[in-house]
């Protein structure tokens, strides 16, 4: 028979132990709530994006724009660029929401980065994504740049596939810094000067990455 004392001990013990695990299990929930508050704030954002993106995109597709869409970039290579130091950088957000785009899904988990600016006398742009998904038969994906005031945009070319993930450089002696969104599209072999349907979306500004 166990004394009494050693008993209460046990019995003290075995509490201590439930109180712990009630705790840990309480934290975890707390944290999962937390996490899943912020994929819901990230996803409000996009969605709340998504109507000035459009009204973008539509503007670029129908708008006569009296400027070069298709700007012929300087030679700019990808150990360069990586080197350069930057000032105006921004994320790159998945702008899908889990919706497929020319027969490809992201799962709403692309993203990226953008690093962008006047550079050893000619305006520099860096792209870096992840998780873009390998295109449909001679689909690839373009890299954009939008100014809003007056409304003008560019296109930076094509990205190339290096390191398993889809990257951009592009040089102009044209200063491009007032286009200050990024966007990138997955296009058809068309030759079409307007962009089709945009994957990922960014904002480029001033310090760390936006």
């Amino acid at each position: 028979m166990i004394p009494k004392k050693e008993k209460y001990a046990f019995l003290s013990f075995g509490l201590i132990l439930l109180a712990i695990a009630l705790i840990n299990l309480s934290s975890e929930k707390d944290t999962n709530d937390f996490i899943s508050r912020q994929e819901g704030e990230q996803l409000n954002d996009t969605q709340e994006d998504r109507p000035l993106i459009e009204e973008i995109r539509e503007r670029m597709v129908k708008e006569d724009m009296n400027v070069d869409t298709r700007a012929q970039p300087l030679t700019l290579d990808l150990e360069t660029a990586k080197n350069l130091a930057f000032p105006l950088t921004a994320n790159l957000e998945d702008y899908t929401l889990g919706d497929s785009r020319r027969g490809i899904s992201t799962s709403g988990k692309a993203g990226g980065s953008a690093k962008a600016g006047v550079l050893n006398g000619q305006y520099n742009l860096l792209v870096e994504t992840t998780g873009l998904p390998e295109p449909k038969a001679q689909d690839y994906f373009e890299v954009w740049l939008t100014r809003n005031t007056p409304f003008a945009y560019v296109s930076a070319g094509k990205m190339i596939k290096a390191d398993d993930t889809y990257q951009l450089t592009f040089a102009s002696t044209k200063d491009y810094s007032d286009y200050d969104f990024v966007y990138v599209s997955i296009e058809p072999p068309d030759m079409n000067p307007r962009p089709a349907d945009f994957i990922l979306q960014g904002q480029l500004g001033q310090g760390p990455n936006q």
